[in-house]
């Protein structure tokens, strides 16, 4: 996909994002990490990022993102960092 000069969400992660806790939903966690290894992808703290996938199962770029995604988009403090048709990164300050 990608938007914003970004190949995707993990893209924008892996050049962005630094000594931060980031969750992934519907996504693979190695993806989640910087270059040099400083994010941590654990759920004992609070995120400071969640990375979301839609989920596409017929393959014809429908789908929506998973309910915890939708939960974090609800909340006003929280912003989107990079989207694209089918990912999402969120910044949760």
């Amino acid at each position: 996909m990608g938007e914003q000069g970004y190949y995707s969400a993990y893209d924008y992660v892996q050049k962005n994002v630094r000594n931060s806790v980031v969750w992934v939903e519907n996504g693979l966690l190695f993806y989640a990490y910087d270059a040099s290894f400083s994010n941590t992808v654990s759920r004992s703290s609070l995120p400071d990022y969640v990375v979301g996938f839609k989920t596409d199962w017929l393959g014809n770029g429908g789908g929506s993102y998973p309910t915890l995604i939708e939960e974090y988009m609800a909340d006003p403090a929280v912003q989107i960092a990079y989207q694209d048709p089918q990912d999402i990164v969120l910044y949760c300050p």
